[in-house]
């Protein structure tokens, strides 16, 4: 910033110093003689443009200051802006980890309590501070009752079925007896019975698609399978331990989950008995495992229901005196399918009320006219919750 000055010229001299104006700044000729008046104006004026100088440029270093002030606020906003949403994204991610693998105790003892029967004693050995694992929760479930439901039928005449769940670090020459399975941390979940056991030949098959032991229509030779592609999946193994008269344990890999788990406390919601005068459903699945879940759905609501693993099995119940208040059905059951069975239940019984379970896309049998009203659909897999508001919205109509 210039100074201001006020030079005073003797006179004739005022035009040549002007013009060395330029060149001196700003600058101010007066030439004497001069009044009072007129310097005072002078330097009045020059103070005050001085003073207004001064007040600019402090302005403009505040407005500066202001604007580095709000660069580096938005700055630290915006960096905590996205740490928060990292943060909240980690915590989600972890928070869904975690409910998978929840309640591994619950889910295994329910499961094996609703699976066996009294001849068959069930021992749950399952270990506190189980790590989080990485599992999809209705694959895990499915897998759970396939291996309950297997145990339970290799021991017709009773025995002793275990479920044990353990925590188990897996050394790199331990992964390699293991199916190549990568060094690290692994919950482990298995199910052994004392039942007949398997010669080698058979645990080498045991998990191709559609081999089975069991008698025709007793099993589909896909519960194994299924159970070796989900661990695979999830990139964790399956094995066999077994012999002739000797039982069989089949274990689960499932890699443990890496993140930090949040703190929280699930709320224990104990459902109350819905059922009133002794409301029945009939349900017709030709898949053990979920036929246990619906009627464990079912007995938790309080409302009896009577079990078909086919639709000609399905057909005299529907023909009987039996109360039906709603029918739960399969679509893809072998021979007549569900669909028909509903049109034949409804023959037997007007307006009977039929919530259909299915493997297909609901939207695409919507569209084509398969659903006649007083008929719902739900597609596998589903959720305990979402059936039971099902079953209770429908019998409530």
């Amino acid at each position: 910033m210039s100074e201001r000055a006020i030079i005073l010229t003797p006179r004739g001299r005022d035009s040549q110093m002007s013009r060395c104006g330029p060149q001196l700044g700003n600058v101010t000729f007066l030439e004497r003689p001069f009044h009072p008046v007129t310097l005072i104006s002078l330097v009045t004026t020059a103070l005050r443009g001085r003073r207004r100088q001064y007040e600019a440029r402090d302005r403009l270093i505040d407005l500066s200051q202001s604007e580095l002030r709000l660069q580096t606020t938005l700055e630290t906003l915006e960096q905590q802006v996205e740490e928060r949403t990292a943060q909240l994204r980690h915590n989600e991610e972890v928070l869904r980890q975690s409910q998978k693998m929840e309640a591994v105790g619950q889910l295994t003892g329910g499961i094996a309590q609703r699976s066996i029967n009294e001849s068959i004693q069930l021992d749950m050995q399952l270990s506190e501070g189980l790590w989080v694992a990485e599992a999809d929760p209705n694959q895990l479930e499915s897998a759970l009752l396939n291996l309950v439901i297997n145990a339970r039928d290799a021991m017709p005449g009773g025995g002793r079925l275990v479920v044990n769940t353990a925590n188990q670090h897996l050394a790199t020459g331990a992964t390699e007896t293991q199916g190549n399975l990568e060094p690290g941390d692994y919950v482990v979940l298995s199910v052994t019975d004392t039942g007949c056991g398997m010669p080698q030949s058979t645990i080498d098959r045991a998990f191709d698609p559609f081999f089975t032991t069991k008698p025709i229509g007793q099993g589909t030779g896909l519960g194994l399978s299924m159970i070796y592609g989900f661990t695979k999946q999830s990139r964790g193994h399956v094995a066999i331990r077994s012999g002739v008269d000797k039982g069989t344990t089949v274990t689960l890999f499932l890699p443990r989950f890496g993140g930090d788990v949040p703190q929280h406390n699930p709320l224990n919601v104990q459902h109350a008995p819905f059922a009133q005068n002794g409301e029945t459903v009939l349900i017709v699945e030709d898949d053990p495992a979920v036929r246990v879940l619906v009627s464990t759905v079912l007995s938790e609501l309080g409302y009896a229901f009577v079990e078909a693993g086919n639709a000609d099995t399905a057909v005299p119940i529907l023909n009987s005196t039996q109360r039906i208040d709603l029918l739960i059905s399969d679509v893809g059951l072998p021979g007549m399918n569900g669909r028909q069975l509903a049109e034949i239940g409804r023959q037997y019984r007007p307006g009977l009320k039929v919530l259909f379970i299915t493997g297909y896309a609901e939207h695409a049998a919507v569209r084509g006219g398969f659903l006649d009203p007083g008929m719902q659909m739900i597609t596998k897999p589903f959720t305990f919750d979402l059936l039971t508001a099902k079953v209770q919205e429908m019998i409530r109509i």
